[in-house]
């Protein structure tokens, strides 16, 4: 390959806690020359202007919060009520590939468990 690979980073939330740490940290540290990183998230917030900061292309898809905000806490036995939501996140789902397909995305990487 001529070119670095593009890798979509996807992440549900900007704010900035555990898993949102580790990805700034390891988009800081990447090696341009190997990897060009692209971020998507589903909320606009903090990690997004650290990331812009730090001069990495990054894009803002609004993730309905009722989405955004299920707990896995809430996913076990009980957590069927959320089932009303999949509509949502199936439309959300076919948004985030049609963003990639048209960034040319190589792979994409989901930071956390709701990505």
């Amino acid at each position: 390959m001529d070119r670095p690979i593009r890798v979509l980073y996807l992440d549900h939330t900007a704010r900035l806690s555990g898993g949102e740490i580790a990805l700034l940290r390891l988009l800081r540290a990447l090696d341009r020359s190997r990897v060009e990183p692209l971020v998507l998230l589903g909320e606009d917030g903090p990690l997004a202007g650290k990331l812009r900061e730090a001069g990495i292309a990054t894009t803002v898809l609004e993730l309905a919060p009722d989405v955004r905000e299920i707990r896995k806490g809430t996913l076990g036995a009980g957590g069927i009520r959320h089932l009303r939501k999949l509509p949502v996140l199936l439309g959300y789902a076919r948004k985030v590939a049609k963003f990639a397909s048209e960034q040319r995305a190589d792979l994409i990487h989901t930071n956390s468990l709701k990505s």
